[in-house]
C-alpha cells in the first residue's frame, strides 16, 4: 500500500531501535491568560470569555452543532450560557490587537466575521503583536529514521483537550507521544500539504488490514464473480492474459450471427476486419477523451463479461439480432477494457518520468527550466483524493462567479500556479509615472486576476484526459530528449577537444626536443653528498625561471601551443576577472 496515509502509518505504528527512530520535544505550555504573541483567534475569544453561541449562529448561519477548538481545557470559543456578544468580543479584539481600528476607533463586525471564517478553515489569525520570529518551520525527519510518533503537546495545543478531540483517536492506535515530532515534519516526508491534512486523513483512514481485505475481495468479484471453479479461474486467467485474442473471437461470433453484414476491405495484400478495427478505434478514441481519475479497466472488463451472457440468452431464444446487439457491446467493452488498462500503465509510467525529470543537473539549465515553467502548473500529487478535486472544483468555480459579481474572492491566490501568484503579487504592486497603483481601481484588479486565473491556474494531473496527459509527458518528454542530445554533444565534444589539444602539444613538445638534440634524464639524485648538491642547484635554477619562460622553452620559441593554452588562457581569464571586478567597483560607487 504506497498511499501517503498508510506511508504514514506505517511510520508511526512501527517499533524500531532507538537510533532509527525520529524524537522530538516538548512543546511550550501557554497557560490560561491571554499571550499576545502566540495566540490564534480562537484562543485569544475563549480566554476573553467566549461568545455567545445563541447569537453567533443567528447572525452568522453556523451550525449549532460545530466545533471550534481554543486549544485551551475548559474554555469553549462558543458557549450554551453567558459568552459575550459580537459587539463586546469585536471591541476586546480591537483592544488587544486582533482587529484595526477604523478612524473613529471602532473595529468592523465584517472583518471578525472574516477572520472567524479563516480561523476555522485552519488559517490561523493572530494580533499585530504576535511574534512571527518564533515561528519555526518543522525538523525534517531524517531520511534513516523509519518510525516515530506524533507530538501529543502539539497536536493537544491545535485541536483541543476535550474528550472528543480529534488526536485521541491517534492515540488511541499508539500513534502519540509526549517527545513525538512535528506533525508538518512527517507530512512533508510522506507527500502531504500540511500536518493539519495528514492527522485528518490518519484519523479517517481505515485501518491497512481492513483495506487489503476489502480491496482483494472487490477485485475477485469485479473480475471474477462467476467463477466457481478451479477450471472456470484458469479460463478467466486465459481470458484476461489474451484480450485481443478474445476480441477477434467475439468478432468471428458476430460474423456468424451477422452472415453477410460484414465487411473487408483490403489494404495491399492484408485484409482487415473492419469491425473489429472500428470497435478497437472506438474504444481508444472513448479511454483517450476521459479524465484520468474516471478511467477504471475492471468497469469494462465487467461490462464486456456481462454482455456475452446477455448474448448467450439471446441466442438461445432465438433472438438473433438482440444477441448481435450484445456482441457489439461485448467487442467494444473487450477494446475499452484494453484501452483503459493501457491507459493506466501510461498514467504510471507518466507520472513517473515527470516526477524523475523535475530533478536538476541532468540537462542544461534552459531546458530544466523549460520543464519546469511547464509543470508548475499541474499538481503532481497522486495522495490527491477524488473529495479534494472536487471540493478544488467547486472552490473555482465560486471563485469566478464571485469575480464576474465584481467582488474578489478570499484566497483565490490558491489557485493560482507559483509563477501566477508572483505575477499577481508583482502587479498589484505596480505603479505609473506619477506613482500612483496601477490596480487601484478594483474593476481592473479584477481583469487581471480573470486573465490569470484562465492562463496560470493550477490543475491536477488527475484533472486531465489520458490524450491531454500523454501530450503533457511527450512535450516534456521531448524537451528533456533535447536537453540530454546537447549535454551530450557538448560533453563529447569537450573529450574529443582535450585529446586532440593534448596530441597536439605532446607531438610539438617531442618534435621540438629532437631538433635541440634534448635527451632525457634521470631525475632522481643520488643520496651521495655529490648527488644532493645537484638537487639543490637545479632546484634554486628552476626556482628563478618564470613560467613562461619555462614553457618558450619548450615549446622551441614564442606562440607555441603550450603557451597558447596555459599562459595565454591564463592571461584571459584574469583579463576577465579584472574587468568585472573594476564593473562591480563602479556599481558600488554609483549606488
Amino acid at each position: 500500500m504506497t498511499e501517503p496515509v498508510y506511508q504514514a502509518w506505517q511510520f508511526l505504528t512501527l517499533r524500531a531501535e532507538a537510533p532509527d527512530t525520529a524524537k522530538g520535544s516538548k512543546p511550550a505550555k501557554g497557560g490560561k491568560a491571554l499571550d499576545l504573541t502566540r495566540d490564534n483567534l480562537f484562543t485569544a475569544i475563549a480566554k476573553l470569555g467566549g461568545l455567545n453561541r445563541t447569537e453567533v449562529t443567528k447572525a452568522w448561519g453556523i451550525d449549532p452543532k460545530d466545533k471550534f477548538e481554543s486549544g485551551v481545557f475548559g474554555m469553549p470559543v462558543l458557549r450554551k450560557e453567558g459568552g459575550k456578544s459580537l459587539d463586546g468580543m469585536l471591541g476586546a479584539l480591537v483592544e488587544e490587537g486582533y482587529i484595526l481600528p477604523d478612524e473613529n476607533g471602532n473595529g468592523d463586525p465584517a472583518r471578525l466575521e472574516e477572520l472567524f471564517d479563516a480561523q476555522r478553515r485552519g488559517a490561523d489569525q493572530y494580533s499585530t503583536w504576535h511574534d512571527y520570529s518564533g515561528e519555526q518551520p518543522a525538523t525534517p525527519v531524517g531520511e534513516d529514521k523509519i518510525a516515530g510518533k506524533l507530538n501529543t503537546g502539539m497536536l493537544r495545543e491545535q485541536y483541543g483537550d476535550s474528550e472528543k478531540a480529534i488526536w485521541r483517536k491517534l492515540s488511541a492506535r499508539r500513534m502519540t507521544s509526549d517527545t513525538g515530532i512535528q506533525p508538518d515534519a512527517l507530512a512533508e516526508r510522506v507527500g502531504f500539504d500540511s500536518g493539519d491534512a495528514l492527522v485528518k486523513a490518519l484519523v479517517d483512514a481505515t485501518p491497512p488490514k481492513e483495506v487489503i481485505d476489502a480491496r482483494t475481495d472487490r477485485r475477485m468479484l469485479e473480475e471474477y464473480g462467476d467463477i466457481n471453479s478451479p477450471e472456470a479461474l484458469r479460463r478467466a486467467a486465459d481470458e484476461a492474459v489474451h484480450d485481443e485474442m478474445r476480441a477477434r473471437v467475439v468478432a468471428a461470433e458476430m460474423k456468424a450471427l451477422e452472415g453477410g453484414t460484414k465487411v473487408n476491405e483490403r489494404r495491399g495484400t492484408t485484409s482487415v476486419d473492419v469491425l473489429n478495427e472500428a470497435a478497437k478505434s472506438y474504444a481508444e478514441e472513448l479511454i483517450g477523451t476521459m479524465r484520468l481519475r474516471d478511467i477504471r479497466p475492471a468497469q469494462y472488463q465487467a461490462a464486456a463479461g456481462r454482455s456475452g451472457k446477455l448474448a448467450e440468452t439471446a441466442l438461445k431464444a432465438g433472438k438473433t439480432e438482440e444477441a448481435m446487439l450484445h456482441k457489439r457491446n461485448q467487442l467494444v467493452n473487450i477494446h475499452a477494457a484494453r484501452a483503459a488498462s493501457d491507459a493506466k500503465k501510461a498514467e504510471e509510467q507518466g507520472h513517473a518520468f515527470l516526477k524523475r525529470v523535475q530533478k536538476p543537473g541532468r540537462i542544461p539549465a534552459d531546458n530544466f527550466d523549460q520543464i519546469t515553467s511547464l509543470l508548475e502548473r499541474f499538481d503532481l500529487r497522486k495522495a490527491a483524493t477524488a473529495g479534494e478535486l472536487d471540493s478544488r472544483a467547486r472552490f473555482s468555480t465560486w471563485a469566478k462567479e464571485q469575480i464576474e459579481r465584481g467582488e474578489v474572492p478570499p484566497n483565490v491566490e490558491l489557485l493560482l500556479s507559483k509563477a501566477g501568484k508572483a505575477k499577481y503579487m508583482a502587479e498589484l504592486q505596480l505603479r505609473n509615472e506619477d506613482g500612483e497603483l496601477v490596480y487601484a481601481d478594483a474593476e481592473k484588479e479584477l481583469l487581471l486576476l480573470a486573465g490569470l486565473l484562465e492562463s496560470d491556474s493550477v490543475r491536477s494531473y488527475k484533472e486531465l484526459t489520458s490524450n491531454e496527459f500523454n501530450g503533457l509527458v511527450d512535450t516534456v518528454r521531448q524537451i528533456d530528449h533535447t536537453g540530454r542530445r546537447i549535454e551530450g554533444v557538448l560533453t563529447a565534444k569537450d573529450k574529443r577537444t582535450f585529446k586532440a589539444e593534448l596530441e597536439r602539444i605532446s607531438s610539438h613538445v617531442k618534435t621540438v626536443a629532437e631538433q635541440r638534440g634534448r635527451v632525457a634524464t634521470d631525475t632522481e639524485s643520488e643520496s651521495t653528498t655529490t648527488g644532493k648538491m645537484k638537487e639543490v642547484m637545479r632546484g634554486a635554477f628552476f626556482s628563478q625561471v618564470k613560467t613562461h619562460n619555462m614553457v618558450h622553452i619548450i615549446d622551441g620559441g614564442p606562440g607555441g601551443p603550450l603557451h597558447e593554452r596555459l599562459v595565454a588562457t591564463a592571461g584571459d581569464a584574469s583579463n576577465a576577472e579584472q574587468i568585472d571586478v573594476g564593473a562591480y567597483h563602479d556599481k558600488v560607487r554609483s549606488a
